[in-house]
């Protein structure tokens, strides 16, 4: 399967969370979200430094809006797909698709770490050194622990498709595969 070929299923299968997904069908979409991405972040980051540097006491609130849109239309335009290719390329290894969920629970675990550490650090004096020591192994300890669920969730997402049918169906087109 090519890039743009991925691209098409992504859309046209964005609702669909039963069957499988290949690797390359998987990973191809991945590229297209980064692509599509990091333009759009731009963009959107560049409406929230504009607000930020206006700050006249009447302000219009239409810049970070226009900010907030673009970055929101980007999470629909991405959202729907990836969600859906993900479950299917799970469901291809092997997995159930519930185990994005529990992926998902880990990362707000760790990242609600961070934001505890954050805190903390914020609210600390010089005084306060052991708190301020405590928050920042806090926030490091759920910075490290996110870093290897991703290499986690990378490994799972690159493994070889069960070569046989399983309770998901069959494999994605064999020459789909990436050997």
């Amino acid at each position: 399967m090519g890039f743009i070929e991925a691209v098409k299923s992504g859309y046209k299968n964005a609702f669909k969370f039963k069957g499988r997904a290949s690797r390359a069908e998987f990973w191809l979409f991945a590229l297209y979200q980064y692509i599509l991405i990091l333009p759009l972040a731009m963009i959107g980051g560049f409406f929230f430094l504009l607000s930020s540097l206006h700050d006249a006491p009447n302000s219009s609130y239409a810049i970070p809006l226009i900010g907030g849109v673009v970055v929101l239309v980007c999470a629909i335009l991405i959202g729907f797909p990836s969600f859906a290719l993900t479950i299917k390329r799970l469901h291809d290894c092997g997995f159930s698709g519930w185990w994005l969920l529990a992926f998902m629970f880990v990362n707000f675990i760790t990242f609600l770490a961070m934001v505890v550490g954050v805190v903390l650090a914020a609210h600390g004096t010089h005084e306060q050194l052991d708190g301020s020591l405590s928050a920042v192994v806090i926030q490091l300890v759920g910075e490290l622990l996110m870093y290897v669920a991703g290499v986690v969730w990378a490994l799972i997402m690159a493994r070889k498709s069960e070569p046989r049918d399983n309770k998901w169906g069959s494999p994605a087109n064999q020459l789909n595969n990436i050997k």
